[in-house]
């Protein structure tokens, strides 16, 4: 599991690129991996429409390999959508 908790340009770059490394490595070597990517708090701007960077990127990633799971932390996505109260 890899984990996306922050809102860091550097890191998601680095994630990305390694979770593409390790399941570009799992299929050359036929060792069967699943890799779940879990973005939660400010991680949650990795998945968001207005990073298209990001996003195509973690699609494309989704769409090659079957092993690769997007994850969101759904409790703090509920909390941050509940509207303010008058």
């Amino acid at each position: 599991m890899l984990h996306a908790s922050s809102y860091d340009s550097k890191h998601y770059n680095l994630l990305i690129n390694k979770t593409g490394e390790l399941l570009k490595t799992s299929l050359t070597n036929n060792e069967p991996v699943q890799i779940e990517l879990l973005t939660n708090s400010l991680g949650l701007s990795l998945l968001k429409d207005d990073n298209k960077e990001y996003t195509q990127r973690l699609n494309e990633l989704a769409s090659k390999y079957d092993n690769l799971k997007l994850l969101a932390n759904a409790s703090f996505i509920i909390i941050v959508n509940v509207p303010a109260t008058q």
